[in-house]
C-alpha cells in the first residue's frame, strides 16, 4: 500500500514517526513522508529525497510562511500522490489543521483512508468547546473509512459510544535495548521533560478556577484521583436535557483540557516537594526552576538543572546512568502510561512513575515502580537508593525491559496498523 505520513515539528513526535516509517517499509509498504515546513535535515533513510528503492519518498514544500497558500500546496501535492491511506499522528500536523473560513478540517477533504494515532487525549488538544464538538463531528463524519488507535483507553471507550472503530494503542520503548547496569551509578534521581515553577492560575474561566484548582491539589496528594468524574459533572451541569452525547463528550473534554494545561506546573510542584534528595532535572526549564525554590530550601545544592537531552541516545544515557528515573505523567491521562516509562526500561534504567491502571497490564512490577502519594515517592526513593536495596532495584529492571521487550514494537504496531487498512480497503468495509 501507498501511505502518507506527515513529519512534525516536535522532537518526540518526530522520533514516533521516524520509527513507524522504518516499520511500515519493513512491512513492504510505500511511504510518502510529507515535510510542509521543511524543519527537519536529513531523512529516515539517509538521504534528503528518501530511499534508493523508492519505498520511502520525503516530499518538502519549503519555507511557505503564508499559512492559506502552505494548505494549497499542502493539499495539491497530497491530493496528486494518490495514496491508499493517510496515517495522522501529531494532533498539530497540518493535515489535522482546522481551517477557520470553512470550519472543518483539512483531513476531511481527503478520500483515502484514514487512521488516526492519538498518543494523546485526542479532544484535549483543542482550545474550546467548539472546537472539540468540530472535531467529534469530522470523526463521525468520516467514521466509514477511518479508525482511531487511542493510547488513553477513556478515548476508545468515548469515541466507541459514537460507533467509531477504535483498537488500542501501546506506548512504544525507544533506543537501544541495554542491559540494566548495577552500582555504582553517576546520579541518584534523574528527571527529563518540560517543566514550569510555581501554578499560574490566572488563564481559567472564573467559574472554573477554584473547582479546577481543587481537582489538580487532588491529583497532587493522589496521583491516582482521576479527573473523570469532576469533568462528567461538569457536563451535566452545563449541558441540558436536549444536549446530545457529542456535547456531553465535548464538554468532558474541555474539562480535562483546562486541567491539562496545568501539567508543567503540576509537574514542578511535585519535584519542588521531593525534599533534600538529590535531583537532576534535565530540559528547556530545568534550571531556571531549581533556581526558583526559596532559599534556604531543603533541596539546597543538590538540585541540578542541565540543558534539554538533544536524542533518543543522550536521553537513555541519562536513564541508564542513573538509580532512579521519575516520571510524572501528564493531567490529560487518567489511566495511560507514558512512553517515557518504557523508554527508561529499555535503556535499561529504573524508573518511578505515578500510578495508572494501564501499567499493570505492562509488566508484574507494577507495584514495586510506581507511587500513589508523595509520601509512598518519597519513601521508594530513599529505599531504592540505599546500597541494601540496588540489587533488589537491579533485578526489577531487569525483569521490566524483558516484560516491555515481549509487549511489541513499531513492528508490531505496523501489522496492526496494516491489517486495519486491509478492512477499509475493502469497498464499503469498515473494521468492527
Amino acid at each position: 500500500m501507498h501511505l502518507v505520513l506527515e513529519q512534525s515539528p516536535t522532537p518526540i513526535y518526530q522520533r514516533l514517526i521516524a520509527g513507524l516509517t522504518r516499520a511500515l517499509v519493513g512491512a513492504g509498504h510505500r511511504i510518502s513522508l510529507l515535510d510542509p515546513t521543511d524543519f527537519i535535515a536529513g531523512s529516515f533513510a539517509g538521504s534528503p529525497a528518501g530511499s534508493p528503492d523508492g519505498s520511502l519518498t520525503r516530499l518538502a514544500l519549503g519555507r511557505v510562511a503564508e499559512v492559506g497558500l502552505l494548505r494549497s500546496l499542502f493539499w495539491d501535492r497530497l491530493d496528486s500522490l494518490e495514496a491508499d491511506a493517510l496515517i495522522i499522528v501529531s494532533p498539530i500536523s497540518l493535515l489535522a489543521g482546522f481551517e477557520l473560513g470553512r470550519g472543518r478540517f483539512l483531513y476531511e477533504q481527503a478520500k483515502a483512508p484514514l487512521v488516526f494515532l492519538h498518543y494523546e487525549d485526542c479532544l484535549g488538544t483543542h482550545p474550546s468547546r467548539q472546537r472539540i464538538e468540530a472535531a467529534l463531528g469530522s470523526y463521525i463524519a468520516s467514521a466509514a473509512r477511518s479508525h482511531h488507535f487511542c493510547l488513553e483507553p477513556r478515548n476508545a471507550r468515548e469515541l466507541g459510544h459514537l460507533k467509531l472503530a477504535t483498537s488500542p494503542l501501546f506506548a512504544i520503548g525507544e533506543g537501544t535495548y541495554e542491559p540494566p547496569a548495577g552500582a555504582p551509578l553517576r546520579r541518584e534521581v534523574c528527571f527529563i521533560g518540560h517543566v514550569h515553577p510555581g501554578f499560574d492560575w490566572g488563564d481559567q474561566p472564573p467559574e472554573l478556577a477554584s473547582e479546577l484548582q481543587a481537582e489538580i491539589r487532588r491529583r497532587l496528594h493522589h496521583f491516582d484521583h482521576p479527573l473523570e468524574p469532576a469533568a462528567l459533572a461538569y457536563a451535566q451541569r452545563c449541558c441540558g436535557p436536549e444536549s446530545s452525547p457529542l456535547q456531553r463528550l465535548a464538554a468532558k473534554a474541555f474539562y480535562r483540557s483546562l486541567a491539562h494545561c496545568h501539567s508543567l506546573e503540576f509537574r514542578g510542584e511535585v519535584l519542588q516537594r521531593l525534599g533534600d534528595r538529590r535531583l537532576d532535572l534535565y530540559g528547556p526549564e530545568a534550571e531556571r526552576l531549581c533556581a526558583s525554590w526559596p532559599a534556604p530550601a531543603p533541596a539546597f545544592g543538590l538540585r541540578r538543572g542541565h540543558p534539554a537531552t538533544e536524542s533518543v541516545a543522550a536521553s537513555a544515557a541519562v536513564y541508564r546512568s542513573s538509580l532512579i528515573s521519575l516520571n510524572i505523567t501528564a493531567l490529560q491521562f487518567d489511566q495511560a502510561v507514558s512512553n517515557r516509562i518504557l523508554d527508561v526500561a529499555a535503556a535499561g534504567g529504573f524508573p518511578l512513575t505515578d500510578w495508572k491502571d494501564e501499567l499493570g497490564a505492562i509488566t508484574a512490577v507494577a507495584e514495586a515502580i510506581s507511587y500513589r502519594s508523595l509520601e509512598e515517592l518519597r519513601h521508594k526513593i530513599d529505599y531504592y537508593c540505599h546500597p541494601d536495596h540496588r540489587a533488589e532495584r537491579l533485578e526489577i529492571a531487569t525483569t521490566l525491559q524483558r516484560e516491555v521487550r515481549e509487549r511489541g514494537d513499531y513492528g508490531a504496531l505496523a501489522q496492526a496498523i496494516g491489517a486495519v487498512l486491509a478492512d477499509l480497503a475493502v469497498p464499503g468495509g469498515r473494521p468492527t
